[in-house]
């Protein structure tokens, strides 16, 4: 949602029905938009966590080192509204 439809778009009514659950379902596990922005952000997180680890298998130092820098990079392609709304919140 946040990705299509911008932070316009990106509200807890829209993701529910995106997922397909009842909005109450949803206040479950997220008690409003901060919540589900920063359950995406740990995932994404966790995801480059992962993906930067394998720099450590790597027995050449380039590759270690590059490696990390690929991963950040996809990661702001794939999920750029995620990541200006990220980055802005560590601006203030």
């Amino acid at each position: 949602m946040l990705e299509t439809k911008g932070l316009e778009g990106f509200n807890t009514n829209a993701v529910a029905e995106r997922a397909g659950v009842s909005i109450g379902s949803l206040y479950q596990y997220f008690p409003g938009k901060d919540a589900l922005t920063i359950a995406l952000m740990q995932r994404e997180n966790e995801r480059f966590y992962w993906d930067a680890l394998v720099a450590l298998d790597h027995p050449s130092g380039a590759i270690a080192l590059t490696h990390p820098i690929g991963v950040s990079v996809r990661q702001q392609f794939a999920r750029p509204t995620l990541a200006r709304y990220a980055r802005r919140g560590r601006e203030g």
